[in-house]
């Protein structure tokens, strides 16, 4: 994530700063496609003098067992007198106290919003996880004078909005073959079993398919 400070003059092309996901630690977590930046989201979360940043990154990795699951990473970098760098802040997944589970292409992060919902002073961040349950999901975390608390949350589904969610449908077995399935597929199977660390690899699309669905279909 690029950042121009402003001035008098308008936003300046000296001086920025130059995010990565890398800067928020955790460099055992970093993992390819995790799409770092993907979304953002200004507001001040802990209500001080400085703005705070949200950062979506829809593919990032969580740590579960001993596989790097590809659920979605939310980071959240406050500001300081000095900007956004060096990096004081946290990440947030599913993974986190409060949160659900981690499951892979739940896409945790693929939009942020940032508001004061409650009216309390604070900003607080709305995150959407639009893979969650096959009809996708809004997760509501609090702002307060320490940052986003990570146990003042709500998980909002469709029906919270009086929407009802649309079936998850189970393709058949030559359906699943079709060409927009078997990209799907193929990407997660690369990056559940890390196949893209090295590079890509060719592996048996139709084999790893007939595993993957029920034999009734």
């Amino acid at each position: 994530v690029r950042v121009y400070f402003g001035a008098a003059g308008g936003l300046q092309s000296a001086g920025g700063e130059f995010l990565q996901e890398s800067d928020a630690g955790q460099p055992e977590l970093v993992c390819g496609y995790a799409q770092f930046g993907w979304s953002l989201a200004a507001g001040n979360f802990d209500a001080d003098a400085y703005s705070d940043l949200a950062i979506g990154a829809y593919g990032g990795c969580e740590q579960i067992g001993d596989a790097l699951v590809a659920g979605g990473s939310v980071f959240v970098a406050h500001g300081t007198a000095v900007g956004l760098l060096p990096f004081l802040g946290y990440r947030m997944s599913q993974h986190s106290f409060g949160f659900d589970p981690v499951e892979a292409g739940d896409h945790f992060g693929g939009a942020v919003a940032a508001g004061d919902f409650d009216a309390d002073g604070f900003d607080d961040l709305a995150i959407g996880i639009p893979g969650e349950s096959g009809h996708g999901a809004l997760q509501i975390v609090m702002g307060s004078e320490f940052g986003l608390l990570f146990a003042d949350n709500a998980t909002w589904y469709p029906g919270a909005l009086g929407e009802t969610p649309e079936p998850v449908v189970v393709p058949t077995k030559g359906e699943a073959m079709g060409s927009r399935f078997h990209a799907q597929v193929a990407l997660i199977y690369a990056i559940e079993t890390e196949l893209t660390r090295d590079g890509v690899r060719v592996f048996d699309a139709e084999a790893f398919v007939d595993a993957l669905l029920p034999e009734s279909l």
